[in-house]
C-alpha cells in the first residue's frame, strides 16, 4: 500500500469462532480506509481448495489427480463428508477430493452434508451466515442484542463493544461486514469463512484509543500461556484465540507478537467477562 502525507494505521485483527487474532501496523491507501476494508489487506481466508485427489480407476489402481480427458458425470452424494467429495467419471473411475477446511456441514445429524455459505444476508436487523454448523450474526452497536453473536451447539456466545458509538450499523459486501467510525477515528471489518471470523480494528491516526474493549457473554474468558484467550463454557474449553500478532507498514509480511496484547476481566459472576486489546503507545505515536 502506498503512503500518503506520512499517515500511519493500525489494524487489529482478532477471529472467532476457530478464533485468532493479530494486530497489522499498514499504510493507507490513496483513499485512507474505506469502510469495505479494501485499503487494508485482509488476512487470507484459508482457503477451501482441494488438498488432495484420489482416483480409483475400473481397475482398481489408486491415482493422484483427477483424469485429464475425463468429464464429471455426478457426485456420490452419500460418500460427502465434512471436509471431502466424491465423483464419478465417464471413464469409469471415482474421484475422491479431500479439502483443507471443511466445504460441507450437517445441519442434523439424521441429514446429509450440504455446502457451507458464508455469505451474509439480513435476517430482520440483523445480518447473519447463510449456512454452517455454526451462526455468525451482526447488529447495530448500542442495540438490545450483543453486536456480534455466535451461535453453537453449546449455546449463543456474544461479543459485545465497551464505549462505542451508539447505532453504527453493519454494511455487508458477500462475506465482508464493515462498521464505519465504530470508535473514535476507528473501524471494524469482519470477514466470515467457513472455520471462523477474522476481525479487524482499522485505527486511522494517534486520535484513536490505545485499548478496544468487548464484553463477552454465553462464555467466559480466561488468558492462557503465550497470551491468547480461552473461552470456556460450564467449564469446557469453546474456542481459543491465539496471542495478537503485530504487522508494521515496512514488515506487514513478517508479523511478530510484540506491540499489542490481551487483558481479561472475568465477571464476578462466574460467566462472560471482559476482553481488551491494549495497543504499545509508540505504534499510535
Amino acid at each position: 500500500m502506498r503512503r500518503r502525507n506520512g499517515s500511519r494505521l493500525v489494524a487489529v485483527l482478532v477471529a472467532f469462532g476457530s478464533v485468532q487474532a493479530s494486530l497489522a501496523v499498514a499504510e493507507p491507501g490513496p483513499d485512507s480506509l474505506s469502510t469495505d476494508g479494501n485499503a487494508v489487506a485482509l488476512a487470507p481466508l484459508r482457503s477451501a481448495a482441494p488438498a488432495v485427489e484420489q482416483v480409483a480407476v475400473p481397475e482398481g489402481r489408486f491415482e493422484v489427480g483427477a483424469p485429464v480427458e475425463a468429464k464429471r458425470i455426478d457426485e456420490m452424494l452419500s460418500e460427502r463428508s465434512a471436509s471431502s467429495e466424491t465423483w464419478r467419471y465417464d471413464d469409469g473411475s471415482i474421484v475422491v477430493s479431500t479439502y483443507a477446511v471443511p466445504k460441507f456441514f450437517q445441519p442434523k445429524v439424521e441429514t446429509g452434508f450440504v455446502e457451507i455459505d458464508s455469505i451474509l444476508v439480513f435476517v430482520g436487523d440483523r445480518l447473519r451466515s447463510s449456512a454452517n454448523r455454526w451462526e455468525v450474526s451482526f447488529g447495530a452497536s448500542g442495540a438490545k442484542e450483543p453486536m456480534q453473536q455466535f451461535v453453537r451447539d453449546s449455546g449463543i456466545i456474544g461479543f459485545d463493544p465497551v464505549g462505542a458509538d451508539f447505532g453504527v450499523t453493519p454494511v455487508a459486501d458477500g462475506t465482508t461486514v464493515a462498521y464505519g467510525g465504530l470508535w473514535r477515528a476507528t473501524d471494524a471489518v469482519y470477514q466470515v469463512s467457513a472455520v471462523g471470523v477474522d476481525e479487524r480494528l482499522v485505527l486511522h491516526g494517534p486520535d484513536a484509543p490505545p485499548t478496544f474493549a468487548f464484553e463477552v457473554t454465553g462464555a467466559t474468558p480466561r488468558l492462557i500461556d503465550g497470551g491468547g484467550v480461552e473461552l470456556l463454557l460450564r467449564d469446557e474449553v469453546v474456542s481459543v484465540i491465539p496471542p495478537l500478532t503485530v504487522e508494521t507498514a515496512k514488515d506487514w509480511l513478517r508479523p511478530s507478537v510484540a506491540g499489542a496484547r490481551f487483558v481479561v476481566e472475568p465477571s464476578e459472576s462466574g460467566e462472560g467477562g471482559r476482553v481488551t486489546i491494549a495497543i504499545a503507545s509508540k505504534l499510535l505515536a
